[in-house]
């Protein structure tokens, strides 16, 4: 039985090795490939391993078409098969170099166009804070207090608001890049990398076109060396100060060419009426120093005296006189009164010929100024103490205007050394100058006061 056993194994072990005796046996080689060798001692690479390098061969790793501008990781390509075994139109290096530059932009054009957004709404609210402020003082009457506050105040607002366009200018340009970039970077690869090229050729186009702007201002303003250095703040500020100087001086001028042609419309109309006044002259009054009243106020218990009533000044215009045959359209009777010993006042009685006085003058209101022009070249003047509308006489066609200045110490000092030649009147409807035909009226009037 056990020879039998022994046997069998035998059988089977013989049919074994000739039923394999043409098989192959797979194999590792000393470069770690794997290889098929066969009984004869031949050998070849395994076919399956062949197939699998092939395979990863062929896998795409690098395309435009595949890069996921989505993922969080940007150097991460898809893995997608190469068509027509054509090579990627750029590397990774590239495309993550493009992308950084990218970002670059669109963080730089997002931070102008916030701070750009920031001046400008800055810039318009000190412009309309000056403008408030402005329009405050005018009116409270404060403003302009000089002739050329007007013009100093339109320059600046212009000055402003031209400041305020360059910003918003900046400010649009800006908005538009940052939408520009941000539309970059959320597009395919194909179309980031066309457009990035593309911009980067503008953006070295507007480089070159700055910088030949640069080269030929400063040539043209210094040809000798056109390379000068940038400008600093102090010299910007210099600048900006000498325009609007130069603006200011432009509206000055035109505002004193529009005074001069004005100046000379009112001379040549004032021609005609100066001829006419010329040849209506009065001859110097011959003044007696009489008094017209002396007393005790009843009311007040004080002392009043006055001079007599004389002509002080005539008006008239050439129309009144041709209709009149010579008259005068105005007259005005004067004297003085002193109160108390101390107080002195002008009182004059105004006549107009003509019941509309009203309409054309208005009236005299308490406080109005009136001015004398001495012949030593200075001025005094006088104030109002109370108001005239005019006593109208419809029946004799005229209007009286009675009022009273007050004579202060000072001008009384100043009539006494010198002649007056004219006077200066405010009336509701405006001032209005007459020649004194008794320039010695105002001295004589108050030294007969005092002599009394």
């Amino acid at each position: 039985m056990r020879f039998y056993n022994l046997l069998l194994i035998f059988i089977l072990i013989n049919l074994f090795i000739i039923e394999h005796a043409d098989a192959q046996i797979k194999a590792v080689n000393d470069k770690g490939e794997k290889i098929i060798v066969y009984p004869d001692g031949s050998w070849e690479y395994d076919p399956e391993e062949k197939k699998q390098d092939e395979e990863e061969k062929g896998e795409q790793l690098e395309t435009p078409e595949s890069y996921d501008t989505q993922n969080s990781n940007p150097n991460v390509p898809k893995k997608t098969n190469v068509k027509n075994n054509e090579p990627p139109k750029y590397t990774i290096a590239e495309m993550k170099a493009a992308r950084t530059e990218i970002t670059k932009w669109y963080q730089t054009a997002k931070k102008d166009a916030t701070s750009l957004s920031r001046e400008e709404d800055k810039k318009n609210y000190e412009l309309n804070k000056y403008q408030n402020e402005i329009e405050l003082q005018r009116k409270r009457g404060n403003f302009p207090k000089t002739p050329t506050d007007e013009d100093t105040y339109l320059a600046k607002v212009k000055m402003m608001k031209k400041e305020i366009s360059s910003i918003k200018k900046g400010r649009k340009s800006a908005q538009k890049k940052e939408k520009r970039y941000k539309k970059m970077l959320t597009t395919t690869m194909d179309g980031m990398m066309a457009s990035y090229t593309k911009e980067k050729e503008k953006l070295a186009n507007e480089d070159l076109v700055a910088k030949g702007e640069k080269e030929n201002k400063n040539w043209l303003s210094n040809p000798l060396n056109f390379k000068k250095e940038p400008k600093t703040e102090e010299e910007k500020a210099a600048e900006a100060k000498a325009q609007y100087e130069k603006e200011l001086a432009n509206i000055q001028k035109k505002k004193e060419e529009i005074l001069e042609g004005k100046i000379a419309i009112a001379q040549k109309r004032s021609q005609s009426l100066e001829k006419y006044e010329t040849e209506h002259t009065y001859p110097l009054s011959t003044y007696a120093c009489d008094m017209a009243f002396e007393e005790i106020d009843v009311f007040s218990g004080q002392n009043k005296k006055g001079t007599k009533r004389a002509i002080w000044f005539t008006n008239s215009t050439p129309a009144y006189m041709s209709a009149s045959n010579g008259g005068d359209y105005l007259v005005c009777n004067s004297f003085i009164s002193q109160i108390d010993n101390k107080n002195y006042l002008l009182i004059l009685d105004i006549v107009v010929n003509n019941k509309n006085a009203r309409r054309d003058y208005g009236g005299i209101q308490k406080g109005a100024k009136m001015v004398v022009k001495l012949l030593d070249g200075n001025y005094i003047t006088m104030k109002a103490t109370n108001s005239s509308s005019g006593e109208v006489n419809a029946a004799k066609d005229f209007t009286t205007f009675k009022v009273a200045y007050n004579i202060s110490k000072q001008n009384r000092k100043a009539i006494l050394k010198t002649k007056a030649s004219k006077v200066i009147i405010h009336w509701e409807g405006g001032y209005q100058e007459y020649h004194i035909y008794d320039m010695d009226f105002l001295k004589n009037q108050i030294e007969c006061i005092l002599t009394n």
